[in-house]
């Protein structure tokens, strides 16, 4: 958790994010929400993405304890993240 929670501090589009158990074949989804300004630009937000993506990627330690890997996904502009929220900005 905490190599995620450096990941997405890193990143000065995300506000939020939560992780739930995954589907079948991943090891969990990584919901995000992105800043207000981020969200409203459909370029911007799909830069956040990709960068999530490489960084989540590119991370050995996360590497290392996901062998299915995640599912990101993109929270509506305004989500509320549950009080158990991985990361909050």
């Amino acid at each position: 958790a905490a190599a995620l929670r450096a990941l997405l501090a890193a990143d000065p589009d995300v506000t939020g994010a939560h992780l739930t158990p995954g589907g079948p074949g991943t090891d969990g989804t990584l919901a995000v929400t992105l800043t207000p300004r981020a969200a409203a630009d459909k370029d911007t937000a799909t830069a956040a993405v990709r960068r999530i993506a490489g960084a989540l990627a590119s991370d050995e330690t996360l590497r290392a304890r996901l062998v299915r890997g995640l599912e990101l996904a993109l929270l509506p502009p305004g989500t509320a993240l549950p009080g158990d929220a991985l990361y909050r900005d």
